[in-house]
Order: C-alpha cells, then sequence, then structure tokens
C-alpha cells in the first residue's frame, strides 16, 4: 500500500462482503438475526457484537433499496471510526507516560 510516498504494510481489521444468496455466511456465530435471517443492529448498524457492523441486505430493516445501503455503509463507517479511535484512547489512557522534563529533573 503507498500512501503520500510512503511504503507500508496495512492490516486489515475488518471485511466488507455483499451477497444476498449467501448473507450469512460470513456472519459471525452468536450473532443476532430476526425470523427471516436478517442481522439486527442498532441506529448505527452496529450489531450484538461490539465493533462487527452490518449494511445493506445484510440488515434487518423497513425498505431494501441501493440508496439505503449506501447510507448504511457511510453510517456504519462513521461508527466504526468512533470505535476504533475510542478504542486507542482507552489504551492511551491505560499507559502512564511521564514528560520528558520530569524524567530528566529526576535525575
Amino acid at each position: 500500500m503507498s500512501t503520500a510516498g510512503k511504503q507500508g504494510n496495512w492490516q486489515p481489521k475488518g471485511l466488507s462482503y455483499s451477497s444476498a444468496s449467501s448473507r450469512t455466511t460470513l456472519v459471525p456465530a452468536g450473532t443476532k438475526m430476526n425470523a427471516d435471517g436478517y442481522v439486527v443492529t442498532d441506529d448505527k448498524c452496529e450489531t450484538n457484537t461490539p465493533g462487527i457492523y452490518v449494511v445493506g441486505d445484510l440488515r434487518e430493516k423497513y425498505a431494501r433499496q441501493i440508496v439505503i445501503a449506501a447510507a448504511d455503509g457511510a453510517t456504519a463507517a462513521l461508527a466504526a471510526a468512533h470505535y476504533v479511535e475510542a478504542k486507542k484512547a482507552a489504551a492511551a489512557a491505560d499507559t502512564c507516560d511521564l514528560p520528558e522534563a520530569l524524567l530528566q529533573g529526576a535525575s
């Protein structure tokens, strides 16, 4: 992957897939589904498993139209980005880094 002229390794943490014929094959075990086989989500397209988002025709909803699926994708992308940032902030809060000036003054 190349970004702004820099090379690096990309480690994906998610998956995007679309297929009405096999819509449940990639849904993790334990994910809440309705009687018709659609995944139950909240208004952010998040499933009952934190960090797992479902959009489009996989998701339980009133209407199945491309414009709604596109909106689902935008909503889920924003929610997933917020989820990742919150996880990063929580991980950063678990560390206690002293400012360099304090470390130098201690010696």
